[in-house]
């Protein structure tokens, strides 16, 4: 049954009938520029299909200056799985040695993920894509259970 769920999402995603965002950046590199913690920083992503094209694999990267002109990266690796009725679930591996799980939704254009769990930290990313470029805001939620905005990236194609 699985199998058949991703021949027909192949077949209407490629078709044109229902591209949906992971379509639109898939086997591409992006380089981005905004902030993250009040500070300037750079972003790097690439997308791609991976392990028998059954997952979307993110490769990210950002960095920014955190005290006295010392830089501080992290790097990290997203695995993301379409559901048939367009939810998303996945997993998020990065450097600090932190596990993160994914659950959330996609169309056309945006992606939304909801990340972590109450043992770890929580938050939330929102992708958006518009005229080949990519906007994406990066929100923690905090003590009081509200989200609160620390990273903003625009990206583009490489």
């Amino acid at each position: 049954m699985r199998l058949f769920q991703y021949l027909i999402l192949f077949l209407v995603c490629h078709a044109g009938i229902a591209q949906t965002f992971f379509d639109k950046v898939e086997g591409s590199s992006w380089e981005g520029s905004g902030t993250l913690f009040g500070k300037t920083a750079h972003f790097t992503m690439h997308w791609e299909a991976a392990l028998n094209n059954t997952f979307i694999k993110l490769e990210f990267e950002n960095g920014f200056e955190a005290s006295e002109g010392k830089m501080q990266t992290m790097q990290a690796h997203g695995y993301y799985q379409i559901a048939q009725d367009g939810s998303v679930s996945g997993t998020w591996f990065d450097s600090r040695g932190v596990r993160l799980p994914l659950i959330g939704s996609i169309s056309s254009d945006t992606l939304e993920i909801f990340w972590g769990d109450a043992s770890t930290e929580q938050g939330k990313t929102l992708y958006r894509i518009e005229n080949g470029i990519i906007y994406v805001e990066d929100f923690y939620k905090n003590k009081e259970g509200k989200y609160v905005n620390f990273g903003n990236a625009t990206y583009e194609k490489k």
